[in-house]
């Protein structure tokens, strides 16, 4: 009997109150100040409302009853018993008069928004084997996240206009890979924003016009999608679109400061936009040139725009390097098993190497 009415006690009874967020599997980065949680109609006469985190185990972190005065907004200080690396999801309920009306999943750990071109959402051909952790998520809509788990069209992210997601199959992009081994490595659950569009130049991004092809690529449309989250950093991967066979200095080289400052331009207003004035850029090393079948290959890659890209990384603020994709054999895109594996362990390496602290503190 005891059993069943603590089984009673943990079936949600019917509520207009609901937690709006964080949403499940959702990741609020751990060097946050505090989780802010959102509710909907919490409060109904003189009913006691309560917000409990448990852990995966179901242990007790954090509990706090909410006076009916208060707003349907509710901050918890990330102190130290939070401010922790748990390898798990945790529970956020909602009680009302003792009785659960809602619950969500959530984790403290890293969250990453990922924009570029086609290599930085689900274009390679190939999959690799896969140690699925079950705590990496990613944006799929404004209210909802998704766990990464392998599907029947591959081990793929949901991007800002499912891009991809319908036309094909047995895709793969690099963040389920990489978000595995960051979660292995730091202990903590990781989520990705995914904002890139395949053949994007730089000046599309910093375009605020939709066009022909059925997308709005102007930052501030596509930024939309990824407001409401406080991110430990943005992983850039762009540059094949800009890069070119060089032909003239006097045109390269202004045709590269273009592209410097039209990077750097996009780099401050996504600071803006975001209100995160301290975001974390890691930026790429990317300009192969891309080549219809029988043109020349002689010639892979743009070093005007490697350069930019350098200059970026060595004089732009709280802007640091991502991986050299040059210094892979790959066409376009990474779609040999080798290619995608070297594409995951040197983004990997170059968040170990330049991004630790960055990324997470002194925890």
């Amino acid at each position: 009997m005891k059993t069943f009415l603590i089984i009673l006690l943990l079936i949600p009874v019917i509520s207009t109150a609901q937690i709006v967020s964080p949403t499940n599997y959702e990741v609020i980065s751990i060097l946050g100040e505090e989780i802010e949680v959102s509710l909907l109609n919490p409060f109904k006469n003189e009913e006691k409302v309560k917000v409990i985190i448990n852990d995966s185990k179901d242990n007790l972190i954090y509990e706090k009853e909410i006076q009916s005065e208060s707003s349907n907004t509710i901050k918890i200080s990330l102190n130290e018993q939070l401010r922790v690396r748990r390898k798990e999801w945790l529970t956020l309920y909602l009680f009302k008069d003792d009785k659960l009306v809602d619950s969500k999943k959530f984790g403290l750990g890293l969250i990453f928004l990922t924009a570029g071109q086609s290599n930085s959402t689900n274009s390679h051909k190939v999959m690799l084997d896969r140690t699925i952790s079950n705590l990496v998520s990613a944006k799929k809509s404004e209210n909802e996240f998704i766990k990464l788990e392998r599907s029947e069209m591959g081990d793929i992210v949901p991007n800002v206009e499912d891009l991809f997601l319908s036309d094909f199959k047995n895709r793969s992009s690099i963040w389920p890979y990489l978000g595995d081994k960051l979660v292995e490595t730091y202990n903590v659950p990781i989520a990705f924003v995914n904002i890139g569009y395949s053949g994007s130049a730089i000046e599309r991004w910093n375009s605020n016009t939709s066009t022909n092809d059925k997308l709005t690529t102007g930052l501030r449309q596509r930024l939309e999608f990824a407001k409401g989250h406080k991110y430990n950093g943005v992983l850039w991967h762009q540059g094949e679109a800009n890069s070119k066979i060089p032909s003239d200095e006097n045109i390269d080289v202004p045709r590269a400061q273009k592209y410097h400052d039209e990077l750097l331009k996009l780099i401050e207003e996504s600071r803006v936009l975001l209100n995160q004035e301290d975001l974390v850029w890691f930026v790429s090393i990317t300009s192969r040139i891309c080549k219809w079948e029988g043109e020349d290959d002689s010639i892979k890659h743009d070093p005007y725009i490697a350069q930019a890209q350098k200059d970026i990384i060595e004089n732009g603020p709280n802007v640091l390097a991502g991986p050299n994709t040059n210094l892979i054999e790959h066409e376009c895109h990474f779609d040999t098993r080798d290619s995608l594996s070297n594409f995951v362990d040197t983004w990997f390496d170059q968040l170990i190497f330049s991004g630790e602290f960055a990324l997470l503190g002194s925890f």
